[in-house]
């Protein structure tokens, strides 16, 4: 009995009543470390169908400079991405899982000798699948963690960290 009554006064605390999802619907994330995937920062727009669901999309981004090398080369890549989340429905603090469909696209100039990163060369589109936590306040606040796992050989997978608002 006790401990049915913790259970749902924690649950409580953290707006399990499924309502800040509902309440604020459209918002505007920002990510570390990939998401849209994969990038080093992003900037994301998102959508609550649902408490139980949510469509995305981002653009991201890394880009990084060899001052050692004879010409400097700068290699830059960039991801614009869509998806959905999904949570259990009437938690605002939930596990998540998502499915994203991205376009990742590699430059390089300068002489660098190969035109590959994390995998990908050039321009690729593909899945992958996102797993973590998401809490979204009654205050429209909005904090996410987890992995992204590509659905495409030879790319691994990268932790996410986000931060948003939601009106």
């Amino acid at each position: 009995m006790v401990t049915v009554a913790f259970f749902a006064q924690s649950n409580l605390a953290w707006g399990a009543d499924g309502n800040s999802r509902s309440e604020h619907r459209f918002g505007l994330y920002f990510s570390i470390l990939g998401d849209p995937f994969p990038s080093l920062w992003g900037i994301n727009l998102a959508y609550n169908l649902a408490s139980f669901m949510r469509i995305d999309a981002g653009y991201g981004s890394v880009s990084a400079t060899f001052p050692d090398a004879l010409s400097a080369p700068t290699i830059t890549l960039t991801s614009i991405a869509g998806g959905a989340k999904f949570f259990i429905p009437g938690w605002s603090f939930s596990p998540v899982a998502g499915i994203n469909y991205t376009n990742v696209n590699v430059s390089v100039t300068g002489n660098l000798g190969s035109n590959t990163v994390y995998g990908i060369s050039g321009s690729t589109s593909f899945l992958y699948s996102n797993f973590g936590f998401d809490w979204q306040t009654h205050y429209g606040l909005d904090i996410g963690f987890g992995y992204n796992l590509p659905f495409k050989a030879g790319v691994g997978g990268l932790p996410y960290v986000t931060l948003g608002w939601f009106f």
